[in-house]
């Protein structure tokens, strides 16, 4: 049964009307767990992006803004990974995303985004 999800948000960002992600926010809060996320600063800037920022807060999930982040990446109950990495060559034009379920590779992911959390702002 799915717990946490601890995400990292890069610019630019591709949201859409993510019906299923918001239910799963509120199932998880629910439930007694929680989804995590940070942004980078300069995506409170937007409107746009800010409007679907706060479609995410709305149901539950925790915010804070940091100055910049090095990827995108999703870590989901402690075991599986997403991380969505640049093509150095096509820049933002091109990303692959890998997929990796190791407990070992997650935990030490949580400790980064626990670090990188906390020194982040929090978001209201």
């Amino acid at each position: 049964m799915l717990r946490e999800i601890f995400a990292v948000a890069k610019l630019p960002h591709v949201m859409d009307d993510n019906t299923a992600g918001l239910a799963t926010i509120r199932r998880l809060t629910r439930s007694g767990g929680g989804v995590r996320c940070i942004y980078e600063r300069a995506a409170f800037d937007e409107p746009d992006l800010l409007a679907d920022i706060r479609r995410y807060t709305a149901p539950g999930e925790g915010v804070r803004a940091a100055l910049g982040v090095l990827m995108r990446m999703w870590i989901v109950d402690g075991t599986r990974v997403v991380i969505s990495l640049r093509d150095p060559v096509a820049g933002s034009a091109s990303t692959t995303n890998i997929v990796i379920e190791h407990p070992a590779l997650a935990q030490c992911l949580i400790y980064a985004f626990e670090t990188i959390w906390s020194g982040a702002d929090p978001v209201e």
